[in-house]
């Protein structure tokens, strides 16, 4: 009993030293300016409460409004290197619509006989 009373008293002053640590811990950064090495996990980078890691994310796979970097370098290799094969186009690129609205022109152009139709 009386060896449980010691150990009971301990355990209470040993969370009181880590209550007053932390507290001494957590002032010393916010007086340096927030570099210290006394939060180590925090040492090389800090959160930034601006960043959001979610929109960040979307950003990143679908772009602002399309495109993200995945899509950004998704061509084959080939295309990246500018040995392109006839004919092959990347979706959504002006080259393609060109060929596309082309090749849309000629096909009513043959529909007609010859002659274009206004529409």
């Amino acid at each position: 009993t009386k060896r449980q009373g010691r150990i009971v008293r301990e355990l209470a002053m040993r969370k009181q030293r880590k209550e007053y640590q932390g507290m001494l811990t957590k002032s010393a950064a916010f007086a340096i300016g927030g570099h210290t090495k006394a939060i180590a996990s925090q040492f090389t980078f800090k959160q930034d409460h601006a960043d959001n890691k979610h929109t960040r994310a979307i950003v990143h796979h679908w772009g602002a409004g399309g495109g993200g970097s995945h899509y950004h370098m998704a061509g084959t290799k080939q295309f990246h290197k500018g040995v392109r094969v006839k004919g092959v186009v990347m979706r959504h690129s002006r080259q393609g619509a060109k060929l596309a609205a082309s090749r849309q022109n000629a096909r009513s152009a043959k529909k007609s006989g010859g002659m274009s139709v206004l529409k």
